[in-house]
């Protein structure tokens, strides 16, 4: 439990800071401009971990969220100016995932890396994925670093050419 309300408070206070950073008038009065929340499919736990925005100001938001009987997936959902979900993305690397940041270039593809166990390993490693401005999967990347331990994605980042960047944080036995 204290895992979900870690989450959540991360979550909202992540939200609350964009939308006060959009709204904070020059005399010094706040605001709301909207609050949107998700539910998954699985109707369980559903944790924001990073948010960015784009250029026309819509919301992208990912985290984890357990599905209808696959437990933790990654989900992405980008918010339009209003706060109207304009679309959700799923990722299930087939046992637990938990996505930890997020990436978007200029022609509105957006990037998601984060934990996904490995039966293969038996340990988590990092998978990112890209989607289209649609929301659409259009490629996932796996790595399993060298110690086939516990691998955990911190940042991730986007060039102009299209080169992506993931940082990893090994196990403790790697460093």
């Amino acid at each position: 439990m204290r895992r979900a309300a870690k989450f959540t408070v991360v979550a909202l206070l992540l939200c609350t800071i964009v939308i006060l950073a959009h709204t904070i008038r020059p005399a010094g009065t706040v605001q709301q401009a909207w609050v949107a929340r998700y539910n998954g499919p699985g109707n369980d736990f559903d944790g924001a971990v990073a948010i960015v925005l784009d250029s026309s100001g819509n919301v992208y938001v990912t985290g984890e969220s357990v599905g209808a009987g696959t437990g933790a997936d990654y989900v992405t959902i980008k918010y339009n100016t209003s706060g109207q979900e304009e679309w959700v993305a799923r990722y299930d690397g087939g046992l637990g995932d938990a996505a930890t940041a997020i990436a978007i270039d200029s022609p509105g593809n957006v990037y998601v890396t984060g934990q996904s166990w490995s039966a293969k390993t038996s340990n988590y490693d990092y998978a990112t994925v890209k989607y289209n401005a649609d929301g659409q999967e259009q490629w996932v990347a796996r790595y399993d670093g060298p110690a086939n331990d516990y691998d955990y994605p911190t940042k991730i980042a986007v060039d102009s050419s299209g080169n992506v960047y993931v940082t990893v944080g090994l196990h403790d036995d790697q460093v």
